[in-house]
């Protein structure tokens, strides 16, 4: 086990390194705990701060970070319906 991907770990908050046995071993370690995340969030403590904790700066950033991150989700959703859309117009032209 790579010592830099157990360190990326423990910073995201894996609470049972055994799991790390599962990480793809052909990524950077942030990308290989970041794949766990994704597939075992339960494994995972919770790192985020409160709202509650955070000064007004923080919040903002937090904010604007997750207004971000939902503006790429939506804006993945719409691409893939829209190549979707377009790969049906375009099989059925082809089709005839």
């Amino acid at each position: 086990m790579n010592e830099t991907l157990e360190m990326a770990a423990k910073a995201a908050g894996l609470q049972d390194l055994d799991l790390l046995k599962l990480a793809p071993t052909d990524t950077t370690p942030d990308k290989a705990v970041a794949d766990l995340k994704g597939r075992y969030p339960g494994a995972f403590a919770n790192a985020g701060k409160h709202a509650r904790d955070m000064s007004p700066e923080e919040f903002s950033a937090a904010k604007a970070k997750m207004k971000a991150d939902e503006l790429v989700r939506s804006n993945e959703v719409l691409n893939d319906s829209f190549y979707r859309q377009q790969a049906e117009k375009w099989a059925g032209k082809n089709r005839k």
